[in-house]
């Protein structure tokens, strides 16, 4: 909570401007980037997928292979979401491209996210948060909470994930097509 209430303050004082600065020409492909890839970035990856964006997602300390969590799972349905056949993929599993926009669900993520994309030098990163509306840089990991909490998650992630794929839209760019 008072990491929430920290990054909350730090957007409303100007603080997302850095991660919305996207050269959209260059976006080939969203890159989720969570701890475990087993509830917000799998979720995040399916909207995006739904709305017809290149997307995939993956965890800086996932196991490789595990299913997405049962409680994301179930939540994940009623936003008309299967995440049934959903398996972890590690970070360091992961290939990242030139044209990759690595999308980070909290400021902690950013030193992983800034390694993966030296990999792949012109990949780009940003925080889903600074795309929520308020934005907030911090989306707390729902893992290990109650159901009412993913529902309040996922249902941010949703609307910051729309708005983000409102921008690749409005560039003319469908995630590489």
């Amino acid at each position: 909570m008072v990491r929430s209430l920290l990054y909350y303050a730090v957007a409303l004082l100007g603080g997302t401007a850095q991660f919305r600065r996207i050269e959209w020409s260059r976006v080939g492909r969203i890159v989720f980037v969570c701890h475990g890839n087993i509830c917000r970035s799998p979720f995040a990856e399916a909207v995006a997928v739904r709305r017809g964006v290149r997307a995939t997602s993956i965890g800086l300390f996932a196991g490789a292979g595990v299913p997405a969590n049962v409680d994301a799972v179930r939540t994940a349905v009623e936003f008309g979401i299967d995440l049934g056949l959903h398996r972890a993929t590690r970070a360091s599993d992961f290939q990242a491209t030139p044209r990759d926009l690595l999308v980070g669900f909290e400021p902690s993520h950013l030193e992983s996210l800034e390694a993966i994309s030296g990999t792949a030098v012109g990949s780009q990163i940003t925080l889903l948060g600074a795309w929520s509306r308020p934005p907030n840089l911090y989306i707390h990991d729902p893992y290990g909470t109650r159901i009412e909490y993913f529902r309040a998650c996922f249902r941010r992630v949703e609307r910051a994930v729309e708005r983000l794929v409102d921008q690749i839209e409005s560039h003319g760019k469908r995630g590489g097509q």
